[in-house]
């Protein structure tokens, strides 16, 4: 069953399907660029939501604004060198790559993912006992949250609270993100070529 939330973005749940999610740091934008795109973004879809009854239809126009919100942001993300970059610590990272592939096959089958140094792209297919992406978020961020807060010496709000999601379409959809996620740190300058990014991860097993 489909089933909708909101908070500053639309997000979309359907079991059993595959998502893209992106989450960042908190701090890790300047706040005037959020709230420009929350504003834009956030009242477009109050407007799909509302008038549009139609599950299906909705779900395809939120899909489109969620993803035209997504590369505006990201684009900022991959050009933004100030704000908090504790991913480039590489005890932090580490901690995050074992949580993402703890989860594997525990909550769901992990295709990918790449820890930039201010946020995460990771993509996963959700298993038939997996819980609501927003659980096994909440699960992930709140554990790497704790840890890397103890390397750092400090306490308070490490991840921003809201994720970015993005419901894989079709097989090429679903190769396109595979390819966004690994070039990711190629295209931010951070490396020439995609196999040089430490934090870069691409799972074996066929995508069916």
């Amino acid at each position: 069953m489909t089933s909708f939330s909101r908070r500053h973005l639309p997000h979309i749940y359907i079991p059993n399907s595959c998502y893209f999610i992106t989450f960042r740091l908190a701090d890790s934008l300047p706040v005037s660029a959020i709230q420009k795109y929350r504003e834009i973004y956030g009242s477009a879809s109050r407007k799909i939501i509302t008038q549009n009854p139609d599950d299906d239809k909705r779900r395809k126009l939120l899909i489109t604004l969620n993803d035209r919100y997504f590369m505006k942001i990201d684009r900022i993300l991959d050009q933004c060198r100030s704000g908090n970059r504790y991913l480039q610590n590489p005890e932090i990272a580490k901690i995050v790559a074992s949580a993402l592939r703890y989860f594997d096959k525990n909550e769901y089958r992990l295709i990918c993912y790449t820890i930039m140094p201010n946020h995460v792209h990771t993509l996963f297919t959700l298993e038939k006992h997996s819980r609501p992406v927003s659980k096994i978020m909440q699960s992930l961020k709140g554990f790497t949250a704790h840890e890397a807060n103890l390397i750092l010496k400090q306490k308070g709000v490490f991840w921003q609270n809201e994720s970015y999601d993005h419901i894989i379409r079709d097989e090429r959809d679903l190769k396109n993100k595979i390819k966004y996620v690994i070039n990711n740190p190629v295209k931010a300058g951070l490396v020439e070529l995609a196999e040089d990014w430490t934090w870069t991860y691409l799972s074996e097993i066929p995508i069916t």
